[in-house]
Order: C-alpha cells, then sequence, then structure tokens
C-alpha cells in the first residue's frame, strides 16, 4: 500500500481537530498503531499485541484499550478484526486517510491541513464572549496611542504649567513606555497629566506652608 507519512499524519490530525468526541487516548493508540504500520513498510493487515500497545500508548485499563479500539474502528480511522480464538492474535488494518479526504473533496495539500484551511461551505466557529472582549480591548488600545509632546505641551500650558512640567511628565512616561506599573498601557494619558498637575500643585502647596513656618516660627512660651 502506497502511503504518504505526511499525509496521513495530517489528515489524522485534520479529523482529529473537528472531532469532539477523540480523546487523548483514541491520539495515543493511533499513533502507537501508525508507528507499528510505519515499521512494517504500510501492510494491509498487520496483527497487534495489546501489552506491547497499552505500552506505547500509556493506556492502563484493558476496557479502555478495547473500548478506544473499537471506538477507532467506527469512526473509519482502522478495520479491527477482535481474535476468535485465544491463541490467536487480534489483526488491524489501517485506513488510507489521504484517500478517503479526496474522495470527500477535502484538502489534502499537508501545507493547507497544517494551516487549518477550511472548506468554504463549513460553517465558521463562533467565538466565545471572552474573545469578543479581548477585540475590543485590543481596538481600544490601539485607539489610545502615546500621545506627541506638542499635545502633551498644549494640555499643561492649559493647565496653567510651564512647558518644563510638561517634559518632565513626557519623558517619564516616555521611558515607561507609556506602562503603567511596568506592564499595564496607560488608556487616558490626559487623566495621568492631570494627576501629574495635581500632584504638583499639592506639593508646591504644602512647601509654602512649611516655608511659612519656618518664616515665622510659633512662640510656644506666649500665653494663650
Amino acid at each position: 500500500m502506497h502511503i504518504n507519512y505526511i499525509h496521513q499524519l495530517s489528515c489524522f490530525f485534520f479529523r482529529l481537530e473537528r472531532h469532539s468526541s477523540m480523546r487523548p487516548s483514541h491520539v495515543s493508540l493511533y499513533l502507537a498503531l501508525f508507528r507499528q504500520w510505519n515499521s512494517l513498510k504500510f501492510c494491509v493487515t498487520m496483527t497487534v499485541s495489546r501489552l506491547q500497545l497499552m505500552l506505547v500508548s500509556k493506556i492502563g485499563s484493558k476496557d479502555c484499550y478495547h473500548r478506544t479500539l473499537r471506538e477507532l474502528h467506527a469512526w473509519g480511522f482502522l478495520e479491527y478484526h477482535p481474535a476468535e480464538h485465544p491463541r490467536d492474535q487480534a489483526k488491524v488494518s489501517m485506513k488510507n486517510l489521504t484517500l478517503i479526504e479526496q474522495q470527500l473533496s477535502l484538502p489534502v495539500d499537508a501545507d493547507c491541513i497544517l494551516a487549518d484551511v477550511e472548506p468554504e461551505n463549513e460553517p465558521k466557529p463562533v467565538p466565545k464572549p471572552g474573545h469578543i472582549n479581548k477585540t475590543i480591548q485590543t481596538v481600544n488600545r490601539k485607539e489610545n496611542t502615546p500621545p506627541q509632546f506638542d499635545e502633551v505641551l498644549a494640555c499643561f500650558e492649559a493647565g496653567g504649567h510651564a512647558e518644563r512640567e510638561a517634559r518632565k511628565f513626557f519623558n517619564y512616561y516616555e521611558s515607561t513606555g507609556w506602562m503603567q506599573g511596568g506592564h499595564t498601557p496607560i488608556v487616558n494619558w490626559k487623566a495621568k497629566a492631570s494627576k501629574w498637575m495635581l500632584d504638583k500643585h499639592t506639593a508646591k502647596r504644602r512647601g509654602w506652608q512649611r516655608k511659612n513656618e519656618l518664616d515665622n516660627p510659633q512662640d510656644y512660651g506666649a500665653p494663650l
């Protein structure tokens, strides 16, 4: 049997992505069977050893092994021929998935399958609400781009502050990449600028109060 190694595995993973009932045991058992099939030059039918396949596929239960094998048979990945006598060995005939995909008019090119190219008539998956929110947040971040110095200067002049203070604000956040705490993008830089000017004004008032206290020390010896 002529089998293309890459196309066969690509078709398997192509089906795996679209099969909601497949579990890790199906993947590990199929890959164990595929490994044996490849070592036997892709023969038509091969005898299989339950103990060996359970060891390679890391399946620890006989019931799980037989159930997984029967389900792979029912889903068209292979043909399972159980032993009719205790002394006989079970046999498996692997299916050429590439040929099946061609008959179903599905993409069989390895690059297209690995790139997850879907048929045009297949419905697109509906994104989860969380994904929509992430998209909206990403768009908002793109809209709130870092300001230019001219914008910052105009904002500070409108608040009654000199160019020197605007330059200090711009240089500080420009050095952080306009990030807050080193990891959170600043969404509204004007709010940051307003807080900067308010803090500066508060600090200036405290400085004046401190200077007045030093210039006019209170006489604690005077009677109340």
